[in-house]
């Protein structure tokens, strides 16, 4: 198989993976070939876009083992806080974080935009801390 086929496969959606074997040479030999012949490898983005179920079956797989929650028992935390935030009351741009209780019991509390978990995470899930930093900005 010559340079362009390769290279006409690969634009079509194969990985070097794939057409190693097509092509009778190594991976490494296929990489080297496209690479040489300046396409950017790299530049293809995640696998899963050919299957888009894998990500959501991820992120259910995920949930499911971290908090111990289904993929219908988040929709409808989901629906209860009205689709937003429970701390700020935005609408989140993608998917809401779940929040836990950091102990033994991993309690979901509740579902927080990547912001609101992120200032959640920073106070260490202390009241006393969150009160002061009200507090401070109320001043």
């Amino acid at each position: 198989m010559d340079k362009n086929k390769v290279i006409e496969l690969y634009n079509s959606g194969k990985t070097c993976r794939e057409i190693a074997p097509l092509a009778g040479v190594c991976y490494d030999t296929v990489h080297n070939w496209l690479v040489k012949a300046g396409v950017n490898t790299r530049k293809r983005g995640p696998r899963n876009r050919k299957y888009p179920d894998v990500k959501h079956r991820a992120w259910q797989r995920g949930i499911e083992r971290l908090y111990g929650i289904t993929e219908a028992q988040y929709t409808a935390l989901l629906e209860k806080q009205g689709g937003v935030c429970a701390i700020c009351k935005q609408s989140p741009k993608g998917r809401l974080c779940v929040d836990h209780v950091h102990d033994a019991t991993k309690r979901v509390r509740g579902l927080l935009c990547k912001p609101c978990n992120h200032a959640v995470g920073l106070l260490k899930d202390s009241p006393k801390a969150a009160l002061n930093l009200h507090t401070y900005l109320t001043q």
